[in-house]
């Protein structure tokens, strides 16, 4: 910023503490990036060494637990981009990686638009889990369906009507 500061949490954000700051937040996009391999390394993204109980519990709190069932999460194989998953898995690989790595701040944009409705209430009672985690979630939509539950919804609007994004936000 040319003048005032950027805070969070008190603490403010600079160019001496962005790079750390920046490790804290996750995006998650419409069509999210896996690699040809297994889910625990796509989980796991560019980790050597996994760590199997971090591993476990993105898994659990991802809701990807019925996904893995009584498999090892090492022999599940994941096509490139996710081509063999569903699209609701897809993203719910991808909210895993974020829990993995511990972000504080996940940001899903439109990550449920090209899904349909059963999958989108699946994703979203996942979101919903993660109430009260010291994750804060903040979901960038055109279907309002999608910010059901949120803490708060803040329009931003555009020129036209159809323009308008809403952000829903999880603390």
């Amino acid at each position: 910023p040319k003048e005032g500061k950027l805070l969070v949490d008190g603490h403010e954000v600079n160019t001496l503490n962005m790079k750390a700051w920046m490790g804290n937040i996750s995006y998650v996009q419409q069509s999210p990036y896996l690699e040809n391999g297994s889910l625990a390394k796509n989980i796991a993204f560019l980790e050597e060494n996994i760590d199997e109980e971090k591993l476990q519990n993105a898994i659990n709190r991802a809701s990807l637990s019925d996904f893995v069932s009584t498999q090892n999460p090492h022999h599940i194989l994941i096509e490139e981009n996710g081509k063999n998953l569903s699209g609701g898995q897809r993203q719910r690989v991808v909210i895993a990686r974020a829990l993995y790595h511990q972000a504080k701040l996940i940001i899903l944009d439109e990550a449920t638009s090209a899904l349909d409705n059963e999958t989108e209430a699946a994703i979203t009672e996942t979101v919903d889990n993660l109430k009260g985690t010291g994750v804060t979630i903040i979901i960038i939509a055109h279907r309002l369906s999608t910010l059901n539950g949120a803490d708060r919804v803040v329009e931003v609007g555009g020129l036209e009507k159809e323009s308008k994004r809403f952000i829903k936000t999880k603390i």
